[in-house]
């Protein structure tokens, strides 16, 4: 199986070993402060997590009762997941997405090891809540169109989907990652069939944990971001103080109507 340049250097950051700096023991704050808006109720929602690592998020969505799926291109990340919450897997190839599907023995989790771009919906599709806080932002503009497309085959008619972007000055850096996803872009992309509204904003939740971490408590007040690798160096940290919340959630064609409904959230 041939590997992408972008797949081979996040694999390539998780086995140098960069990658656990940016591990939290405890769920996102923003993802617990608005969970009654996109689990709304359900005890069993189907829930994704792209690029999900080995996110502390993956577990607890499960322990709260919900059906968990996540997608990541690193086999070590994805057993780095199971080994810290001491659960039991098996590990069968998936020849659909051209990878390997790790699934807890009570299948409460499946983490399918593939590049994203070859998950198909005939593998899984009609997901209640997509939480994505930091897989869009990674990847490179012209996967951006792909990317969204994708993920509106996977949702189901009235998905929740929860993103988060960073923030930064996108005039003054334009090429640099992660990629800011502005209101106006996230639109673009997604389309008038899609409704996209901001919910938050405000400082990264961790960036200060993260750059006492990385900078041994020296904190840089310099808004600089880096060009090139997005976890190459405390630099990175330094432009990453403020996040953006957004909601999208899919309407028109899927829910039966022909303008945005100003009750969307209490559909």
């Amino acid at each position: 199986m041939a590997v992408s340049g972008r797949v081979a250097l996040w694999q390539q950051h998780w086995d140098s070993g960069s990658m656990a700096q940016f591990y939290v023991k405890k769920p996102h704050p923003k993802l617990q402060e608005h969970l009654d808006q996109y689990i709304r109720g359900k005890t069993k929602a189907k829930i994704l997590l792209p690029m999900c690592g080995n996110s502390f998020d993956i577990y607890n969505f499960g322990d709260m009762g919900h059906e968990v799926v996540g997608i990541e291109c690193s086999a070590l990340a994805i057993r780095s997941f199971y080994g810290k919450h001491n659960l039991s897997f098996t590990k069968e190839p998936c020849p659909d997405v051209q990878g390997t599907l790790y699934q807890s023995k009570d299948k409460t989790y499946k983490i399918y090891c593939c590049d994203f771009f070859d998950f198909k919906p005939s593998v899984e599709a009609n997901f209640d809540v997509i939480v994505d806080f930091g897989a869009m932002g990674a990847l490179t503009r012209g996967e951006l169109q792909s990317y969204a497309d994708l993920m509106k085959r996977l949702t189901a008619p009235d998905c929740r989907h929860i993103l988060e972007s960073f923030v930064y000055d996108v005039n003054k850096y334009p090429e640099s990652q992660p990629i800011c996803l502005t209101l106006e872009l996230l639109r673009q992309l997604f389309g008038h069939d899609y409704i996209v509204e901001k919910i938050d904003e405000g400082p990264d939740p961790y960036a200060d944990d993260m750059l006492h971490e990385l900078t041994n408590g020296k904190f840089a007040e310099e808004f600089k971001p880096v060009v090139l690798s997005p976890f190459s160096s405390a630099d990175r940290i330094t432009y990453v103080k403020f996040v953006d919340h957004y909601f999208l959630c899919g309407w028109g064609k899927e829910m039966g109507v022909k303008s945005s409904p100003s009750n969307v959230w209490n559909l």
